[in-house]
């Protein structure tokens, strides 16, 4: 019986439509491949697992595991479920470049969320009691990604939806990204300080971003965790993911064995029908010189 590959797991956190999926599938897919993400549509359901197998050297090989979180409100109790359950070695928090509020959400939903869920003080205790993000402001984001996606019979579903509290959310929502930046931006900064498994900050599309969406997005980091804009034609290259991964898997060999086998079926079999969804299709070989080279001096 063949020993089991150790494995490092990431987190994938971001708004909807941001390019979660579209980095994954990059990370996890071979050659030419890498070229068909860019036009594969559709929204995460719950959580997608997508796994790469590295190879090493000739003698050791490790399994990366991606897990892409929906970014939806109405799948939060599922995020809840893997981040409580599951442990990571570290995480990733991916914006769009061309829409500055998902740099916002990250500020204010994501990171406070993370932030909550690792908190070892938090367990048995709803999210809710620590953030409590307003389902009509998720509503009116999707309205706007819908609009810039061109779904127009999505776009008349949440219209319908939304009836006549449509003025006032988008009022609302304005005010939301109007707020008091500079104390937020602090708070950013505490929370990334108080989190110990590894950070990477991804800023997505690259390739469709203008200069000054790309300059405004490199002012508005907190300057303790490391920053990529990347495309998914060329993530699986880029030097900031690289360094990620080392630190990753350096993390993974610091926590030694205290890692939980098949802990992934066993949280599954905890979430409603429809919830999870595992990539099959990654689940191969891929190997990839940049990020080999650079990771197995990390291994136990």
């Amino acid at each position: 019986m063949s020993e089991e590959l150790p494995r490092v797991r990431i987190f994938v956190f971001g708004d909807t439509g941001v390019g979660k999926t579209a980095l994954c599938k990059s990370l996890c897919r071979r050659g030419s491949k890498a070229d068909e993400v860019s036009n594969e549509g559709g929204w995460t359901v719950g959580c997608r697992i997508h796994v790469r197998k590295h190879q090493l050297d000739q003698n050791s090989s490790i399994l990366v595991e991606f897990c892409d979180v929906g970014g939806s409100a109405k799948f939060e109790d599922s995020r809840l479920v893997f981040l409580r359950r599951l442990e990571a070695d570290g995480v990733v928090f991916v914006h769009d470049l061309t829409w500055v509020p998902s740099r916002a959400s990250i500020r204010r939903l994501w990171l406070p969320e993370v932030v909550r869920c690792l908190d070892s003080d938090a367990e048995g205790q709803s999210l809710e009691e620590f953030f409590n993000p307003a389902s009509d402001a998720d509503e009116v984001r999707e309205l706007f990604s819908a609009i810039r996606r061109g779904e127009l019979r999505q776009c008349s579903l949440l219209l319908i939806r939304l009836g006549d509290r449509l003025v006032e959310l988008i009022m609302q929502y304005v005010r939301e990204f109007l707020g008091d930046d500079l104390a937020e931006k602090a708070q950013e900064r505490a929370m990334c300080r108080s989190v110990t498994i590894p950070m990477l900050f991804v800023g997505m599309k690259r390739d469709l971003a203008t200069r000054d969406q790309r300059k405004l997005a490199k002012a508005d980091l907190p300057p303790s965790v490391p920053y990529a804009e990347l495309d998914a034609k060329t993530a699986p290259s880029n030097p900031s993911l690289v360094t990620f991964l080392q630190q990753t898997i350096q993390h993974r060999r610091e926590r030694g064995n205290r890692y939980i086998r098949n802990t992934t079926t066993q949280v599954v079999s905890q979430l409603p029908a429809g919830m999870y969804q595992r990539s099959t299709a990654s689940e191969q070989e891929c190997g990839n010189p940049h990020l080999n080279a650079k990771a197995s001096k990390f291994l136990p």
